[in-house]
């Protein structure tokens, strides 16, 4: 049992690092050389002095990440440093969060208490962090008991023909 698991394991690895990158290309000549370049790269790195070992069941070639800039999703990134730049200079000790990307939200607790709350909570583990289950149709607070509050993102996923107020 444990060695075709393991076997399905290694296959899967293999798909997914290895294979998946030509479903998504379409020049397989490129492919080609960019997977050249990452073994010329793997080869140089392991005859370094000092460098650990690496072994091909922990590569994950990401093939399309070598570009001139770095890609970022301008929408959600703009929209989170205004969020951030808001609720510090609101002065606030303790937020809410409902919904909102984790990486937002984990950031946040650099400069405020966040109490995260979603249908899904976040399981982590950071100093001015609380997760709490719920809902944004019935949130587990008092009326009127929340200073500081985002939901980054989140309408668009509740459904259509629901009101919600808050």
């Amino acid at each position: 049992m444990t060695t075709i698991y393991n076997i399905r394991l290694y296959a899967r690895h293999l798909h997914k690092r290895w294979v998946e990158p030509f479903i998504y290309t379409r020049q397989i000549s490129t492919l080609f050389s960019l997977y050249r370049k990452y073994l010329s790269d793997w080869s140089k790195y392991s005859k370094l002095e000092g460098s650990e070992p690496l072994h091909f069941t922990d590569s994950y070639p990401c093939l399309l990440d070598r570009t001139a800039t770095t890609h970022f999703d301008a929408h959600y990134f703009y929209q989170s440093v205004w969020a951030a730049q808001a609720i510090k200079a609101s002065g606030a000790q303790e937020h809410v969060d409902i919904g909102s990307l984790a990486l937002f939200v984990g950031m946040l607790t650099a400069i405020v208490k966040v109490t995260f709350v979603d249908i899904r909570p976040l399981t982590v583990n950071l100093e001015n962090f609380n997760s709490r289950e719920g809902s944004i149709l019935a949130l587990p607070f008092d009326d009127n008991s929340i200073l500081s509050l985002s939901c980054l993102h989140v309408a668009e996923h509740i459904g259509l023909g629901v009101m919600v107020t808050l």
